[in-house]
């Protein structure tokens, strides 16, 4: 009779521990480490496997990373090496990981992510306020020091007194008073661990102009025109945006459109150059809306930035026009400084004088002619015997038609005859129609 023994097989069993001699709280930045993989199968593991954050490890000697049959050995601990490890077994029966074990360390403060270097732009006689802020464990009783480094090569420290340390976070009041407050300041963070390898570093540069807005497009909308820009550098200051318009002389005279003056084709003799801008807007974005322009009409649009600093260079946008699509004025959104006809270009202002003198001449020589010939009246009339007549607003006075024979005068202003008014009875029949003549009484 033959007789069978049953073997029980089962999936790896498996456990990651420390190995002896390490304890976990006592780990530091620098120490080695070395991890076990316990494993419990039957038949026995082909393979052992680790894993860091889900990640397989593979031996490498220059990473520090040591990999034996059923170990892991990390040398000299870095803050790369925090996180979760776990091993994993195969054998004939199935794949088994282990529950992850997680690795921390203590270790001296370094700067938190995204601000180990910054350039911060400070204009003269300007008081800023600098933030250090640190990642330690342990993170309590974490000791604050500055230094300055000048654009001379010494290295400083800064005064208490402008420091206000809190937690993992350090603020320095600093004040640029003269061109050599210029240079480097650093942040050094200690704890019990030690002393941060290298300082958080504020680069103090001086504040300058913006740059000009970036990849201007215009954009023909159905009621207005578009301007949009990228905004350039701010040059280490907040900055906004100034938009002007201005009308276009070229080959262009003047003539009137509207309520606005603006340039209208008379012949290749016309004007040449750009009046002062005739509009102007201002936006904390480089984008803008046209209004109030009139369709048919070239412009140039001017796009500034502007800082504490100063005024940037222009962005162009030339040959602007106005659809005839959009038609009609447009609602009012700038300001206006003035009309075209007041934004003639200075080159025109010597045309300008000529022409007030000229007329200011024409204008002297027609008052001393008028005054000759007023002159010349007033001798002849003194030297004219004057007949009284009757009045033209009293009773009329009718003379008999045979006694005189007067000469009929009608407007001349070359000669001067005294005046009455005789009113002539023209029909007997009708004794209210009378009229009215000028006689020449000389005779």
């Amino acid at each position: 009779m033959t007789q069978f023994l049953e073997l029980q097989t089962d999936a790896p069993v498996v456990i990651a521990r420390l190995a002896t001699g390490y304890v976990l709280d006592t780990l530091r930045e620098g120490d080695d480490l070395k991890l076990v993989c316990d494993v419990q199968s039957n038949p026995p593991p082909m393979q052992v496997i680790w894993y860091h954050d889900n990640q397989r490890l593979e031996h490498d000697v220059s990473a520090g990373i040591l990999l034996a049959s059923k170990s892991l050995t990390l040398r000299e601990l870095t803050l790369a090496h925090v996180g979760e490890y776990s091993c994993g077994a195969t054998n004939a029966v199935g794949e088994t990981h282990s529950p992850p074990l997680f690795i921390h360390m203590k270790y001296a403060p370094r700067c938190r992510e995204g601000n180990e270097r910054r350039e911060i732009t400070v204009a003269r006689h300007e008081t800023i306020s600098l933030t250090c802020e640190v990642e330690a464990l342990p993170d309590d009783h974490v000791r604050f020091s500055w230094t300055y480094n000048g654009t001379i090569g010494d290295v400083l420290p800064m005064p208490n007194s402008r420091v206000e340390n809190k937690g993992l976070t350090s603020v320095l009041e600093y004040t640029l008073g003269a061109d050599t407050d210029y240079g480097t300041l650093a942040c050094w963070a200690s704890n019990s661990i030690g002393r941060q390898r290298a300082p958080c570093i504020f680069n103090i540069v001086p504040a300058k102009a913006p740059q000009p807005p970036l990849d201007c497009a215009l954009h023909n909308e159905s009621s207005s025109l578009e301007v949009n820009c990228i905004p350039g550098s701010d040059g280490g200051s907040p900055q906004h945006f100034l938009l002007e318009v201005r009308g276009s002389f070229r080959n262009f005279g003047i003539g009137q459109i509207g309520s606005h003056t603006l340039q209208t084709p008379q012949s290749d003799q016309g004007l040449v150059g750009e009046s002062p801008p005739i509009y102007q807007d201002m936006n904390p974005t480089p984008n803008f809306q046209l209004h109030d322009l009139e369709p048919g009409y070239d412009y140039t649009v001017y796009i500034y930035a502007i800082n504490g600093r100063g005024k940037s260079e222009p962005a162009l946008l030339e040959n602007v026009r106005v659809a005839e699509s959009i038609g009609g004025k447009m609602e009012r959104s700038g300001i206006f400084l003035e009309d075209l006809k007041k934004a003639l270009p200075q080159a025109s202002s010597e045309n300008m004088i000529i022409v007030i003198a000229l007329t200011g001449a024409v204008a002297l020589v027609l008052i001393g002619i008028g005054m000759i010939i007023g002159l010349a009246i007033c001798r002849k009339r003194s030297n004219t015997p004057i007949i009284e007549g009757p009045d033209d607003f009293t009773t009329p006075t009718y003379v008999p038609a045979h006694r005189i024979e007067p000469r009929i005068r009608y407007s001349n202003e070359n000669r001067r005859s005294q005046r009455t008014s005789l009113y002539v009875e023209e029909n007997r029949k009708e004794p209210d129609l009378l009229n009215r003549v000028e006689l020449d009484l000389r005779d």
